[in-house]
């Protein structure tokens, strides 16, 4: 805690902090300062990386990758939106627009393209007709640095 790098780190999260009033973003700053100080925190240069993704992405952005941590726990807590399918056929598109009714189509293929882009999900296409498994159709999308990510960015119970 009192080294030059965490000092580093805790600057640039309070500065951040300050410049946002977003929860999803101001319970990622607080997560990466509390989960910089454990012994199986990543190395400097992944915090930093973190630290600027978190600046650079929007609220919707960490929300979509906190549901494609835990689909089922969010569709549960939304209420069952999407719920087990059972239908012959959707698309991912349609699961977002469940879980996100409040966004236009054209925002969420912007943000699941941003997403793509910076490694965090897995390539998976919107639009593709799929069997209605219900909510379990987006779990497994988040890739490796995407799963790493939420991790660090998260408070981790207990």
């Amino acid at each position: 805690m009192h080294t030059e790098e965490y000092a580093f780190l805790f600057e640039r999260c309070f500065k951040s902090s300050m410049e946002n009033y977003h929860e999803e973003k101001l319970k990622a700053y607080r997560a990466i300062m509390l989960n910089s100080l454990l012994s199986d925190a990543p190395d400097e240069d992944k915090k930093l990386f973190y630290l600027a993704l978190v600046d650079g992405l929007t609220p919707l952005h960490i929300r979509v990758l906190r549901v494609l941590d835990d689909p089922l726990s969010f569709d549960r807590a939304t209420g069952n939106r999407v719920g087990p399918g059972g239908g012959l056929s959707t698309t991912r598109m349609k699961i977002l627009k469940k879980l996100f009714p409040e966004y236009a189509e054209e925002l969420l293929v912007s943000i699941w393209n941003d997403l793509r882009v910076r490694g965090l999900i897995q390539s998976a296409d919107l639009g593709t007709t799929i069997t209605d498994q219900g909510i379990r159709q987006i779990q497994g999308l988040l890739a490796n640095l995407g799963e790493q990510f939420i991790r660090f960015i998260t408070l981790r119970a207990g």
